[in-house]
């Protein structure tokens, strides 16, 4: 695992050499944070330059399921991801693509990036889970929502 930060590290430090950086939140049509990665119809990307913001735009993703998000991140260009739940595979997928993940999120997405460009919340390799209870199973450690 030492490894894997040392490798997230390495390319967090070159995205950010380049002063561009592209964040991605899974959001409920209302600007805030949807509760679980893959099932989120929609992303709200926000773009900055040099800590800048510079545009802010919806990426529909229908909820298709994580693998399909995952796709959609890398063409996109995704650095960080900030989300609410994400099961392990997910962010095992996200990581091994080079994205920063910072799960945990809840609330007002814009509060969310704002909080992390302040350091308040941080990159993480621990899967959550955003699901209400209902129709979900839950083995270790990862979500099943139905």
């Amino acid at each position: 695992m030492d490894a894997l930060k040392s490798l997230l590290g390495e390319e967090r430090q070159e995205k950010e050499d380049n002063g561009f950086c592209r964040i991605a939140v899974p959001t409920d049509g209302n600007n805030n944070v949807f509760a679980h990665f893959g099932k989120a119809a929609e992303f709200t990307l926000y773009e900055f330059q040099e800590n800048e913001l510079v545009g802010k735009t919806i990426l529909d993703s229908k909820g298709e399921g994580h693998g399909a998000t995952i796709e959609m991140m890398k063409r996109e260009k995704i650095n960080v991801v900030i989300c609410g739940g994400i099961g392990m595979e997910a962010m095992e997928g996200l990581m091994n693509s080079g994205i920063l993940v910072v799960p945990g999120a809840a609330g007002d997405a814009d509060v969310s990036v704002a909080a992390y460009l302040d350091g308040g919340l941080n990159e993480s390799s621990k899967a959550t889970c955003g699901c209400q209870g209902g129709n979900s199973e839950h083995n270790e450690g990862a979500c099943n929502c139905k």
